[in-house]
């Protein structure tokens, strides 16, 4: 029974290396990393990482390759939902690709 485990834990673990979360603080940018692709699956924007709101799709690129930058707005509407006393930061939710 152990035995079976172990691959099915490998897996696992295998697969959270390929799931990323990366948080970037609007109005700033990100830079793709050599050798890597990144795929957008959500993007959330949110201010003391308390509440979080999911924005649209169009906001930014499907898929970002070795050296492409991702930047983040200062303001989108969707902040207006937020308290705008506070820092927005972006959450994006990746795949990320050899």
């Amino acid at each position: 029974m152990k035995a079976a485990l172990i691959p099915l834990i490998a897996q696992i673990l295998f697969d959270l290396q390929e799931n990323r979360i990366l948080e970037i603080v609007a109005g700033n940018f990100q830079v793709v990393p050599n050798n890597e692709v990144w795929e957008v699956n959500a993007v959330f924007i949110s201010e003391n990482r308390a509440v979080s709101i999911k924005i649209p799709d169009s906001y930014f690129k499907a898929k970002y390759e070795s050296g492409d930058t991702i930047n983040t707005p200062l303001y989108i509407p969707e902040m207006e939902l937020l308290n705008s006393k506070s820092t927005v930061f972006y959450k994006f939710y990746l795949d990320s690709h050899p």
